[in-house]
């Protein structure tokens, strides 16, 4: 059982937090929540990933804080080389598989002043809610008017990573913990994810080898089950918002490819705590100059730390390595790059166009320097 924490009872900081300090802001800016339905909402769940998926879950359990759920998700898409590949938001297949009421974002996004909700949420209502979880979409300030209750979903204790990618960024930082936070959804003006607070999970433990894909679903499920005591004390009309400190924020933004390019004067940690982050999705890469063959890029497989008492004998001629200087080690099958303070080990890469390769081929055939002295320089 999650715990909950409020204005007059204290429980540990990984628990729940419902925050009930009525704060002068809170009961003044946020006057709808003075008089909350008492009766459950008829919810229209905006997002599109299997986080959104397991908080949806968890909110069908919960019957009694709803009377009807519709599920609104980004379109399918062609994904892949070529487009050849049909890519189907999981929240999509999610809610057409439960027979949910299911509507589609239009190809040209939720900006266009053509846009509307579909039924019934074209007009206000008390027990509308609209409940946005890893949606991809910002929502115009002119639809939030319909709902008399806007929330959101995201895993992290706001206001520390704001934005689309706090989980990669909880990793990549190496954060001993992070959380989970349900937030008012405000105007699009006011900035993103800067809404009010009305529940946490907090300090659950960040384990030193975690990625994405195995953090992910424990916050999942921790979002969800916030997610539903939050609407409970809503209709019970015991929870008041409370303002986020816009001061301590920080900022969490999408992964591109050009922040997965690795800065090799960065210490080994953290070049190894970014692929944990967002290495599935968003490979590693980097690049190599060739004399004959000219600037090759590539993606990094299965990188690793590698401690110095398993460098190679042969590597103490190198005593101080420029950052990434890359060296193979043949007998272990693997690459030893030098970063900002160690190193780290590479087993396979990908270059562009091509499938996996295991290193040591790969390596010998960049070029006769290389191969001949066992070391190259990465950029």
């Amino acid at each position: 059982m999650l715990g909950l924490r409020t204005a007059c009872s204290s429980r540990s900081r990984a628990a729940v937090g419902l925050l009930a300090h009525r704060t002068p802001l809170a009961c003044s800016s946020l006057r709808q929540y003075s008089t909350l339905p008492k009766e459950p909402f008829k919810i229209l769940f905006c997002g599109s990933d299997e986080f959104s998926v397991a908080i949806l879950k968890e909110l069908l359990l919960a019957e009694d804080t709803w009377q009807t759920i519709s599920v609104l998700t980004p379109p399918e898409r062609q994904v892949g080389r070529g487009g050849k590949q049909l890519y189907v938001p999981p929240l999509k297949a999610f809610a057409h598989d439960a027979a949910l009421t299911t509507h589609t974002v239009p190809t040209t996004g939720l900006k266009g002043e053509d846009y509307t909700w579909p039924r019934p949420f074209l007009t206000p209502h008390g027990a509308h809610l609209l409940v946005t979880a890893s949606f991809g979409h910002i929502i115009p300030s002119r639809l939030l008017d319909p709902f008399t209750h806007t929330l959101n979903v995201h895993p992290s204790v706001l206001p520390r990573y704001r934005g689309a990618a706090p989980v990669q960024w909880a990793i990549a930082n190496r954060d001993p913990t992070t959380g989970v936070s349900v937030q008012t959804v405000g105007k699009r003006e006011v900035g993103v994810d800067s809404g009010h607070i009305l529940g946490a999970v907090e300090d659950v433990p960040i384990p030193d080898h975690a990625t994405y894909g195995t953090l992910l679903p424990e916050l999942s499920e921790l979002g969800g089950k916030l997610l539903v005591q939050v609407l409970r004390r809503m209709i019970a009309d015991e929870v008041v918002p409370r303002p986020q400190d816009s001061a301590a924020a920080t900022r969490a933004p999408k992964i591109t490819s050009d922040m997965s390019r690795v800065d090799w004067t960065l210490p080994a940690a953290s070049i190894e705590a970014r692929n944990r982050a967002w290495g599935e999705h968003t490979r590693l890469w980097s690049q190599v100059d060739t004399p004959t063959r000219g600037s090759i890029t590539f993606q990094l497989g299965d990188l690793g730390l590698a401690s110095t008492d398993t460098l190679p004998g042969w590597m103490a001629k190198f005593p101080d390595p420029e950052p990434a200087t890359a060296f193979l080690d043949k007998r272990n099958k693997r690459i030893l790059v030098a970063t900002g303070d160690g190193f780290v080990q590479v087993k396979s890469v990908i270059p562009a166009a091509k499938t996996r390769m295991e290193v040591t081929n790969w390596f010998l055939a960049l070029d006769k320097d290389a191969a001949a002295k066992g070391w190259t320089k990465f950029v």
